[in-house]
Parts: structure tokens; sequence; C-alpha cells
């Protein structure tokens, strides 16, 4: 799945980008492994309907942070693999700052060698005055960037490799290299039970194990319910 705008992604994947869930199924392997489904495109379509790409840089910061996310649910180890330019998997261990808020890649290999740790840092979004913008919840707007002042961070950067494929259409379309994986025994044999269409929602609150169609149906079905409720309180207004 591709998506064409931003939003078409978050409704799709119940809001992964938002703040308290992820979405999650088996991947084919011999022994399987609970893989999170996250944006790793680098094309996508601006507001003028024209198709961009991202750098590589920013989908490894975008896939991080919902990294950083799934372990803030505390649902289990949560790692992620990179396939480097050269053809290597690199593994990492997904941790989180308490006090920066940064989410750190601690390599699997090498989990006391500091030097070799990936940072994420988290940095205030300011105005031209300075101040903090603001959300419409009163929160502080915020992104992640990766840090190349290491060399760890410049070896990582250099590493990001794409895999380059055609759509129904033939347009040519690039991922990133990366995979999420939550070690969780529960959520393994829940997917496994439910078969092939399995899917599950894991958020700090549990998890959910339900089937593919299920899933989406429920959430067109909110969607739907969504926009009726909007539709009945404009017409209160007039």
């Amino acid at each position: 799945f591709i998506p064409t705008t931003e939003d078409s992604w978050d409704f799709c994947l119940e809001g992964l980008k938002g703040e308290t869930m992820a979405i999650f199924v088996l991947d084919n392997s011999k022994n399987p492994k609970a893989v999170q489904k996250v944006d790793d495109s680098l094309n996508y379509t601006d507001k003028e309907g024209n198709t961009k790409e991202k750098k590589l840089k920013s989908v490894a910061t975008d896939v991080a942070v919902e990294a950083g996310k799934t372990v803030a649910m505390k649902q289990g180890v949560v790692t992620m693999s990179f396939l480097d330019n050269e053809g290597n998997y690199n593994n990492y261990f997904v941790n989180r700052n308490p006090k920066s808020d940064a989410i750190v890649l601690v390599p699997t290999d090498a989990p006391n060698s500091q030097e070799a740790y990936i940072y994420f840092n988290k940095k205030l979004e300011k105005d031209e005055q300075g101040n903090t913008k603001k959300t419409p919840n009163g929160n502080d707007k915020y992104y992640y960037l990766l840090n190349t002042n290491t060399q760890a961070g410049k070896d990582f950067e250099n590493s990001l490799s794409a895999r380059e494929w055609q759509d129904k259409e033939g347009n040519e379309r690039k991922n990133l290299n990366v995979r999420i994986t939550l070690s969780n025994p529960d959520l393994v044999k829940g997917l496994k039970e439910k078969g092939d269409d399995a899917l599950a929602v894991v958020s700090k609150d549990g998890i959910k194990i339900t089937t593919q169609q299920e899933h989406y149906k429920s959430k067109e079905t909110q969607q739907v319910e969504k926009e009726q409720n909007r539709g009945k309180q404009q017409e209160l207004e007039m």
C-alpha cells in the first residue's frame, strides 16, 4: 500500500502517526515475528498533486519515531533492522531517553558500545520570535532529527538503502529497507491462532487481536459516523 496523501495513511493505519497505537502482523519466516506496519515510502504527493521523494534519513527518522512510540507502550522489546547499501542487516534495540525523549538505537551485537549508538533527538518547533509553537491542545510542537554529529550517525545515514519497484500503474516507487519487530510471545501466539488475515492493535492498554478485514471495516464505519455527526452538528449551527 502506497499512500497518496499523509491523511490516507493515517486513516488506514488507525492513526499510527497519532499517539497511542500501532498495527502488527506476522512475517512469513519459519519462526514468525510480529512486524509493525509503518509508512516507509520515500514517495509522497504534495498539495499541488506533484509526486515528490523524501530523503532516506527523513523516512528513517519517521520510522524510528513510530518505533519509539511502540517502546512507550511497554508491551515488549522493540527492535529495528536496516538493510544497508552493501546488503548487510544492521539490527538495533530501540530505547527512549526518559530525560530528553531522544530515541536511541542500540546495536544488538554491541549493546555496551555507546559510541555506536544512533540518536534521534527531539527538537522544539519555534516561531519567528523564538517562541515554542503550540498544538490546538496547548502542548509543545516538536519534531525529531537524526544526530549526524557523531561518526556512528554519519555512517548510519550513509548506509541507508531503499528498494525500488513499480506499482500497477507502472509508476516507480521506493521504500526504505527497514522493519520494526516487537518481541512478545503472547502477541505472536495470538496472531498465529487467528490465521492468515490476522492483525494486532497494540497500545499501552494491551493487545487486541483481530483480522485486517474486521479492523479496516470498523475504521470505515467510524469514519462514516464521524462525517455524519459532523453534518448533524453543522445543521444545528445553521
